[in-house]
């Protein structure tokens, strides 16, 4: 009897994250054709577009990449700005859209992303990002080692 809670229990859970993801997708969707863009979708839900191609191959998550980046909300609002100089970090240690987004990109190449909620900072939000906010980002690759 238990275990039949349980699994009921599971389902709900798993179909409510589902549906959040949907949403979270009919958003994206929404927002790309408002701004009449094309863009590529990795199998996982990050939406990507490469706007200069770079040089070189692309980076993995144990390299540290040197990045330039602008963070909005599907609103446009700017949460965050790089430096011209761009930021450098290890590629593991960011969110998990990241992790998937930067490799489509190659040194000194660029373009868009736009992160579901759920491969970014999900429903607790992070600073002046809310819960549940798909996030968009411009994007240059500077450098990766």
């Amino acid at each position: 009897m238990n275990k039949i809670y349980y699994v009921l229990g599971l389902t709900a859970l798993l179909a409510a994250s589902c549906g959040k993801s949907q949403t979270d997708d009919e958003k994206i969707k929404a927002y790309i054709a408002s701004k009449g863009w094309q863009m590529q979708v990795t199998p996982e839900g990050v939406y990507y577009r490469i706007d200069s191609a770079g040089v070189g191959g692309n980076p993995t998550l144990s390299n540290n990449v040197t990045v330039r980046y602008k963070g909005s909300l599907l609103d446009d609002t700017v949460f965050e700005t790089s430096k011209v100089a761009g930021v450098t970090f290890p590629l593991s240690g960011v969110i998990k859209g990241w992790q998937l987004g930067i490799p489509k990109f190659k040194k000194g190449g660029g373009g868009k992303l736009i992160i579901p909620s759920s491969l970014a900072y999900g429903s607790s939000g992070q600073g002046s990002i809310p819960g549940d906010a798909p996030l968009v980002f411009d994007v240059t690759l500077l450098d990766f080692n």
